[in-house]
Parts: structure tokens; sequence; C-alpha cells
């Protein structure tokens, strides 16, 4: 594994973790993409339709040893969780004074919450 990082940095925890094999870390990134709502069937399940194999009601020992080995479900909820943060932190557009402000964060939508609280 080519890694740019130095030995120093530790990756993400939604980056592949030192020692992850390559396969499973593919997919745990199926696994993470699929959103907060994510299971581990439903990846199972997406993984065998892209291959053309029949579905499947179970998950597969081989798999769920493997996400709970690289704690696939803590790394996808810390990804979830730098997601919603970027959505925050990012600037919101610029919009009249007389409409409604279009970030959830913006201090107008606050100041809206207050005032219909009283």
């Amino acid at each position: 594994m080519n890694d740019p990082q130095t030995a120093s940095e530790s990756p993400e925890p939604w980056e592949q973790q030192p020692g992850e094999p390559n396969r499973w870390y593919a997919r745990f990134e199926r696994f993470r993409l699929a959103g907060p709502s994510r299971s581990l069937l439903g990846a199972v399940k997406a993984e065998r339709e892209q291959v053309g194999k029949r579905s499947t009601r179970s998950v597969p020992q081989a798999w769920a040893k493997a996400a709970q080995q690289w704690r696939w479900r803590e790394r996808a909820e810390a990804w979830d969780a730098h997601e919603r943060y970027q959505v925050r932190a990012a600037p919101c557009p610029a919009s009249r004074r007389d409409e409604p402000p279009a970030c959830p964060g913006s201090p107008r939508l606050a100041e809206r919450r207050h005032a219909s609280s009283l």
C-alpha cells in the first residue's frame, strides 16, 4: 500500500487503515457510502448484485468478522459526523433580506426560531 502519510500521522478513521486488506477496505467503502441508514447486509447484497450473484438473506461470517475487526460501524459513523461538520462549516450562499436563510446554521434562522418561540 502506497501511503502518502508519514509514519507519525494516523489515517482518518474512514480511510484505509494500516494492514487493512484492499478487498475489505473496498467493501467498507461500499458500506460507508450507503449513508446513515447503512447495514452490513445491504453492503453484502449490493456487492453480490454488482457481480451478478443471487441475493442473500444473511451476512457471511467472513464479512461480519471483518466488519468487527476493522470497526466498520465506528468508522462509518465518524465519516457521518465529518460530513455533518462539513455541511455546517460550508459558507452559505448570499440571500436577499426578505428570503429565508439557505443554511441551517444561519444566524437569521436562529433569530427566527427564537422570535417564534416568544
